[in-house]
């Protein structure tokens, strides 16, 4: 386990390495990131805007929903999506056999080959969108849904 978390900052390490080397595309794509999540949160305050409730869903509870859709768009586009991506270019250019062979978990190796660092926006922008969400709705999550609880 301690290996697997060497290997993981490792590769989180090479990967902000990267993305800091262009400071300019590094701040476009955070930029690009916080826009994309104000354009997601748009139709949601005009349609609530007007009326308190859509089809029995409040304001609060279709946060919710748009919380989840943000932090799992966050870590699949920041980390699985890239990496599939470089598995392929691997694949095409033949050197995935010395990914393969090195001495770490290959499963580990390829899963996390890539991590584009600027999505950590999307993920504090959904953990910004949950406390909102939950302040308006007066209590934080629990684990029994409330109708079994009652």
């Amino acid at each position: 386990m301690i290996r697997a978390a060497r290997v993981v900052r490792a590769q989180l390490r090479a990967s902000v390495a990267m993305a800091l080397q262009y400071r300019l595309e590094f701040a476009v794509q955070g930029a690009l990131a916080l826009l994309w999540i104000a354009v997601t949160l748009f139709p949601l305050l005009v349609l609530f805007g007007t009326r308190p409730e859509v089809a029995g869903w409040t304001f609060a509870e279709m946060l919710v929903v748009l919380g989840w859709f943000v932090a799992l768009k966050g870590v699949l586009e920041g980390t699985l999506s890239p990496s599939l991506m470089q598995v392929i270019e691997h694949v095409r250019k033949g050197t995935l056999d010395f990914v393969l062979l090195k001495p770490a978990d290959a499963q580990l190796l390829v899963s996390l080959s890539k991590i584009e660092p600027w999505r950590l926006i999307d993920l504090l922008g959904a953990g910004v969108i949950f406390g909102i969400a939950f302040q308006r709705i007066g209590r934080p999550p629990g684990l029994i849904p409330r109708s079994c609880s009652q």
